[in-house]
């Protein structure tokens, strides 16, 4: 045996591979309902005419219901864990099991998410350049700073992203 006690059970898949589940490393649980809604259009457009518009109508139980919908099909893909990048993360993390973007909730939900023995962890982030103040960008780095933590968010998606940011 390998490392103890375990490591050396034969287990009988009858022909099936076990494997460990694949990880989501980037992921909007609570926008997979908007997947095919006006995909024709470049991002840019496709997120100022047709997304945020629908996502300043959204709720906090919409995005719990939706990210719901999400881990079904996580699931059913062999996904096991997510990082999630979407709005209201305290719904999506009740959808996922039990955690909007304020500074006062990102540190708290930092604080909560990451507890010894959890199966959760919470990393801060952000959605984009473009979607976030200055204030709150500075204020995630503090935080980050504070809590020597890493920052996610999206870079760059587009030329005009990349332009937007110069």
């Amino acid at each position: 045996a390998i490392g103890g006690e375990g490591f050396d059970i034969e287990r009988d898949c009858r022909g099936n591979l076990l494997m460990p589940g694949f990880k989501n490393a980037h992921t909007h649980s609570g926008m997979s309902v908007l997947r095919s809604l006006a995909d024709d259009l470049p991002l840019n457009d496709w997120l100022r005419e047709a997304i945020f518009p629908v996502e300043a109508k959204m709720t906090e139980e919409d995005i719990y219901h939706m990210s719901q919908l999400s881990a079904l099909e996580y699931l059913t893909s062999g996904i096991t864990a997510c990082f999630d990048m979407y709005l209201m993360p305290q719904s999506v993390s009740k959808a996922m099991d039990d955690f909007s973007q304020d500074i006062e909730c990102l540190e708290r939900m930092y604080l909560t998410g990451n507890q010894p023995d959890s199966l959760q962890s919470y990393i801060f982030g952000f959605h984009a350049e473009y979607t976030t103040c200055m204030d709150n960008m500075k204020a995630i780095a503090a935080l980050a700073h504070r809590y020597k933590a890493p920052v996610y968010t999206h870079a760059c998606e587009t030329m005009a992203e990349v332009e937007g940011c110069k």
